[in-house]
């Protein structure tokens, strides 16, 4: 497993990326307290390692191009991890999906929905129109609030757009009321 390491964000400058000698104060480690048990003692641990490895010459090339590395490791890990469980549980390839609202309705269109039964229709004119309006508002309307405020106008959106398709349908005669 590949552990994304310490490095020193505050520190990373222009005029320091070449730097070369002691490790840098915690104050550069982003979040890190000298007051906290666990930050001394990560500090510490990355001191060490540094004396062993590197006689106690702190590379900030080097260690940033470690911490670099790490990270797309991380990262390529999960991903690959992710891949594997959407394609054993619901027999997706992931890597042709850009968002996870994409990924939610391949799965549920390829697991769950019958398009036979239920068609997907595509709405067009004044319907698309009011859609497109509502779907908008929520966004426009919580500008200013409070996040909490803004989240639930904007998570009444779909709310107000099914309720237009559900109205366009029973307009259509398609639905029996």
């Amino acid at each position: 497993m590949t552990v994304k390491g310490l490095f020193p964000y505050n520190f990373l400058t222009k005029d320091t990326r070449e730097f070369k000698g002691a490790v840098p104060d915690i104050k550069y480690f982003n979040n890190w307290n000298i007051r906290n048990p666990a930050d001394l003692l990560k500090y510490n641990q990355l001191i060490k390692r540094i004396e062993t490895e590197n006689n106690g010459i702190w590379d900030c090339r080097q260690e940033l191009e470690k911490y670099l590395i790490n990270d797309v490791e991380i990262s390529y890990d999960i991903m690959m991890k992710t891949a594997k469980y959407y394609y054993e549980n619901y027999s997706i390839n992931i890597s042709r999906i850009r968002t996870i609202s994409g990924l939610a309705f391949l799965i549920y269109t390829a697991q769950f929905y019958n398009s036979k039964n239920f068609p997907i229709s595509v709405t067009t004119g004044d319907l698309e129109k009011e859609i497109r309006q509502a779907y908008s508002g929520g966004t426009v309307d919580g500008a200013g609030l409070k996040k909490l405020l803004k989240a639930y106008l904007e998570s009444i959106s779909p709310m107000i757009w099914m309720d237009l398709v559900i109205r366009d349908i029973k307009l259509s005669g398609k639905m029996q009321t």
